[in-house]
């Protein structure tokens, strides 16, 4: 009875996880692209953006470098998660961290609350699943307005918002 009980429990939990872990997708009619926000809990907003690009990730890389140069933007560092796996004998699909912002608009936010300084600068993930397809993606603005007292930072935070919808559909879109 108790081994009956303790299946009838886990069953439900597998249930109500997979129920839980839906993709929505959102408007994008690009060709080359699908947006996808990915929702962690049913009644709370996804804190990712995720665009799907018919891309390589190198192109996706190169694109985003490219528009983010174009924008007068800093590049402060670069991380690839999947080559440093390599080199401790893992193995990890394709998975590229770029990190970048512009101080004055960081500066600003942070005078609001300094610790939106532990998301700063911003960061933007291109990576490839397991079937080969390949995404960019990044953490939506609103989820900062959520966790830190930025209330008087809302427009620079819609700003960012539009800069970075813009930067990863360019990269994801873009044929060189």
């Amino acid at each position: 009875m108790r081994n009956l009980l303790q299946f009838i429990v886990i069953t439900l939990l597998l249930i109500s996880c997979s129920k839980s872990s839906k993709n929505n997708v959102i408007a994008d009619k690009n060709n080359n692209s699908t947006t996808k926000v990915i929702n962690e809990k049913k009644k709370e907003p996804s804190n990712y953006v995720i665009t799907k690009s018919g891309l390589t990730a190198n192109e996706i890389v190169q694109n985003l470098k490219q528009s983010i140069n174009e924008r007068g933007l800093t590049i402060f560092s670069e991380f690839s998660h999947h080559k440093s796996a390599q080199e401790v004998g893992y193995e990890l699909s394709f998975n590229h961290v770029i990190v970048f912002g512009n101080p004055k608009i960081g500066t600003k936010l942070m005078q609001c609350d300094q610790k939106i300084g532990l998301e700063l600068p911003l960061k933007v993930l291109v990576y490839t699943n397991k079937k080969g397809n390949t995404f960019i993606s990044y953490t939506k603005p609103q989820f900062y307005n959520e966790n830190y007292r930025l209330g008087k930072c809302k427009k620079v935070l819609n700003n960012i918002g539009k800069m970075l919808k813009q930067l990863t559909q360019e990269a994801a879109n873009k044929n060189n």
